[in-house]
This record gives C-alpha cells, structure tokens and sequence, in this order.
C-alpha cells in the first residue's frame, strides 16, 4: 500500500514538475482502512477543502472520481461548492479525462 502511495505521489510531483504554471501545495492522502476498519476521519481532505478555500489552491488533480469523495454524489456537492468560490477550483479526474472548469 505504501509503495503505491509513493508511485502516485511521484506520478503527481511528475506530472507538475511538466507544467511550469503549476505549483505544488500539497499532496492530501486520507488512509482508506485504519487497523482494518472504514476510516471515517477525512481531516486531510478537510485540509485540501479548507485550502482551496482560502485561495492557496485552484486546481486539484485526481485520479478518479471514486477516489475523491465517498460518493458520486457527495463529489457533485464538493466541485460545485469549489466551483462557487471567489477563486473558483477546478478538478481533473484523470482517469475519466474530466475537468470541472475549461480546459487545462
């Protein structure tokens, strides 16, 4: 699990390191499982949230949708609250080809 972790991590400083214009903030990773069971604290989530928020952030990239929120739906909710911000976030699912807001 770690090593995938590592390998996304390092696809994602890759992947900016080709877009001069960006900028890396942070990587936001909630384990899925703690000690086996569902983790239901999504703090560091919160935190990328909370950054897009106060401006630090205007894109996010993903790797999918289902890797984003719990649900579908609750993915719904969470791009049109970051699209309605003063500085409106736009998020790119990778593997679905999606961005939220033009093209990047």
């Amino acid at each position: 699990m770690k090593d995938s972790f590592e390998n996304q991590a390092n696809h994602y400083k890759n992947l900016i390191r080709e877009h001069p214009n960006w900028k890396l903030i942070d990587i936001y990773s909630d384990d899925v499982f703690v000690d086996g069971n569902p983790n239901q604290n999504h703090e560091s989530f919160n935190n990328l949230i909370s950054d897009c928020k106060s401006g630090k952030i205007d894109l996010i990239i993903t790797k999918s949708i289902s890797q984003f929120c719990q649900s579908l739906s609750d993915s719904l909710i969470v791009i049109k609250e970051l699209s309605e911000l003063p500085h409106p976030v736009s998020v790119i699912f990778e593997i679905e080809g999606i961005c939220t807001i033009g093209d990047i």
